[in-house]
């Protein structure tokens, strides 16, 4: 049976709990335990106390304590569970908050403490929540100021728990293009841009892969129309041909003379071309011109 002074100092502690005066009940829960260490709740209650000022490891100590009292009270656990999340000894944690339930399945606080433990250790294997991504985006300063803002926070903060969401939000919202830049080190716009150059290579490249497909079937069906031609054609053909070349060369002189200012020169290689090809049209407009630039316009007309 507890004594009336541990009793007092129980029940000072209480008051101070729900006060949110945690220092006191810290020192009134100690008192007590003095007087009685056999009561198990008075660790359970020390624990408490020590979470509420972030002293987590005497909080992890206390239920301890808690535990090794009276093995079987589930709030131990769920004491030491929140103690060990809160300094991320999530394994540990998850471990304590699972004992918990083998021994009270229908405790509703530790399930949620449990699945809100498993939302975060999903995040902490996340890399766009992990503590190295965290520090990334706080050591940059524009997602710096980001992190301050309490919309762009609670988005983010959703994302830890539907990570799927983030990379919907990237479509949406800026921010997080930038955060994830940020994190990766990845810009998904030059990425973007680099991908487009390539397709654009690659659609090029397929051009003059057809553009050369086509010039070769051409090439091979002229050689087989060739090849089609009786002898004495053939043969005709290929004389016209080189007195066409030649015809050109001939072309060729006379532009030369004709940008000398020589028109006389001139018209003698055009003449010479005309006699070798006459059928080719260019080399009459071409001793048209110098006929143009002779002022005779009647030789210019008639040339044309």
């Amino acid at each position: 049976k507890m004594s009336d002074d541990a009793a007092s100092a129980k029940a000072k502690g209480v008051d101070a709990f729900k006060a949110k005066d945690f220092e006191t009940a810290i020192v009134e829960f100690s008192k007590a335990i003095e007087l009685n260490p056999t009561d198990h709740t008075l660790y359970g209650n020390l624990s408490a106390s020590y979470f509420n000022v972030n002293k987590f490891e005497e909080a992890v100590e206390s239920a301890n304590k808690c535990i090794s009292v009276n093995p079987s009270w589930s709030k131990g656990y769920q004491r030491k569970g929140m103690a060990l999340a809160a300094l991320d000894k999530n394994e540990e944690a998850k471990e304590a908050y699972e004992k918990g339930l083998e021994l009270e399945p229908t405790n509703a606080q530790i399930k949620e403490s449990l699945s809100a433990l498993e939302s975060k250790m999903s995040a902490s294997d996340n890399p766009f929540f992990n503590a190295e991504a965290l520090t990334k985006l706080m050591m940059n300063e524009k997602t710096r100021r980001y992190m301050d803002d309490p919309d762009f926070k609670m988005k983010f903060e959703f994302c830890k728990s539907n990570p799927q969401m983030f990379m919907q939000l990237m479509q949406v919202d800026k921010r997080f293009m930038e955060v994830f830049q940020v994190i990766t080190g990845l810009d998904l716009e030059v990425m973007q841009k680099s991908q487009e150059e390539n397709h654009a290579r690659m659609e090029e490249l397929k051009k003059q892969q057809e553009e050369k497909k086509r010039k070769e079937e051409e090439e091979r069906l002229a050689k087989e129309a060739e090849e089609a031609v009786p002898d004495d054609e053939r043969v005709k053909r290929q004389e016209e041909q080189a007195r066409h070349k030649e015809a050109d060369k001939e072309k060729d002189l006379g532009n030369y003379f004709y940008k000398k200012k020589d028109f006389d020169g001139a018209i003698q290689h055009y003449d010479k071309a005309i006699e070798l090809f006459p059928s080719d049209l260019t080399y009459y407009t071409n001793k048209a011109a110098v006929y143009f630039e002779m002022k005779d316009y009647e030789k210019c007309i008639e040339m044309c």
